[in-house]
């Protein structure tokens, strides 16, 4: 068992971490917090906080692989805003901080060792600004141990200099044992923090509990391999609320899609650059707005003829019904086109290597789609729009559903 103190400040931090990195705040209430395990047990009451002692360095470097977890352990400042990590991802972790109650944990996910975390602080109001974790005139860090970092923030600047508008503690646990995923996998687990029953599920569609592998609605964390995208969703075959996940989530309690809540799922692999395809295709295009909505790169490459099989063997939901932003794939062959609504029609068979682009609308009969592209009528890297009349050689790549 080991002990931990940790006083309230406001501001931005650095980690560099080598496996799972979780960032912890613990309260400004003067108290201590005895760390058993993984659980967390208040100790009583001590004397007024103070702020976190510095190290002399404002980094934060993972001496193993492990996931990251964030407590607020302390708050005292008229301020609000957000907290989150800058790099090696950037995400928000705590929204409104201000408001949220002493002990609120939030995981930032997995981490290799070596990995260096940096975290930044965006007051809101008259405290307002970017500011980061590696900064000492906004955030003071500690050690406390090997795998606990404490973060104390300065949201106003110049402010009073005790670096207690914000604290929060940075906690390494250690990788899940017995689900490993590899590139394109994820590995499900029933209980929170990687534990209890297990499975990993490579790139697929899993439509019904008995596909994923675990009891219906008993999901509770997830750990994702390189290079793949989780789509869960609440009802089986895909239905009911989906959300898709570029991290890992080691406890789904408090999250949009809900603990012990998930009945289907599609795991779908990515890639970490649009660089596959040849610049200012078709193909390219396609996978830099996949990116833009998404915030990953579509799992596969090859001529854009070949995308329906690839994506569909990659995880993604291939369907001939049309829907705005979906990849829309045109196989060889020839099909009825029109420059925008009210011009006039032609047909246009060129097309031996197929084409893609990204739906923007769809008429309301269902028979007409407007795409935009790159590559039409070889302009490469420049943006056209067309309506096309669906057929049975157009079909359709869902970033969702």
């Amino acid at each position: 068992m080991k002990s931990l103190t940790a006083a309230a400040v406001h501001t931005h931090t650095a980690i560099r971490t080598a496996g799972r990195s979780s960032v912890s705040l613990l309260g400004v209430i003067p108290t201590a917090l005895m760390l058993v395990g993984m659980s967390m047990v208040w100790a009583g009451p001590l004397a007024a906080p103070a702020a976190a002692a510095t190290t002399g360095s404002n980094t934060i470097v993972l001496p193993s692989s492990g996931w990251e977890k964030v407590t607020i352990t302390g708050h005292d400042s008229d301020c609000s805003g957000t907290m989150g990590l800058e790099s090696p991802t950037s995400q928000v972790l705590l929204s409104d901080y201000h408001s949220l109650p002493i002990g609120t944990s939030k995981t930032v996910g997995s981490f290799g060792a070596g990995t260096e975390l940096l975290f930044y602080l965006e007051p809101t109001g008259i405290c307002g600004g970017h500011e980061l974790s590696s900064d000492p005139s906004w955030a003071q860090v500690s050690n406390p141990s090997s795998t606990e970092w404490v973060i104390g923030w300065e949201d106003l600047n110049p402010g009073t200099g005790d670096f207690n508008d914000l604290v929060v503690v940075v906690d390494l646990g250690a990788l899940p044992t017995g689900c490993t995923p590899g590139d394109g996998q994820v590995a499900v687990f029933k209980n929170a923090h990687y534990g209890g029953m297990c499975v990993v599920r490579g790139a697929g569609s899993y439509s019904s509990p008995t596909a994923t592998g675990l009891p219906d609605n008993s999901i509770s964390s997830f750990w994702l391999g390189a290079n793949v995208r989780l789509l869960a969703c609440q009802d089986s075959g895909f239905r009911g609320l989906c959300r898709g996940y570029v991290a890992s989530n080691s406890n789904l309690a408090g999250t949009v899609i809900g603990n012990d809540q998930i009945s289907s799922f599609r795991v779908q692999k990515t890639l970490p650059s649009d660089s596959s395809w040849e610049p200012g295709n078709c193909t390219q295009y396609a996978a830099d707005q996949m990116h833009k909505y998404t915030g990953v790169y579509p799992g596969w490459s090859g001529d854009a003829k070949q995308w329906k099989s690839n994506a569909a063997a990659a995880g993604w939901k291939v369907s001939g019904t049309p829907a705005v932003n979906t990849i829309i794939v045109l196989q060889p062959g020839t099909y009825t086109f029109k420059d925008s609504w009210s011009s006039g029609q032609y047909n246009v068979t060129d097309f031996p290597s197929g084409h893609v682009g990204w739906v923007q609308a769809v008429s309301g009969s269902g028979t007409w789609v407007k795409f935009s592209d790159w590559n039409w009528a070889d302009q490469l890297g420049v943006v056209n729009t067309h309506w096309v009349v669906v057929s049975g050689g157009i079909s359709f790549i869902y970033p969702n559903g």
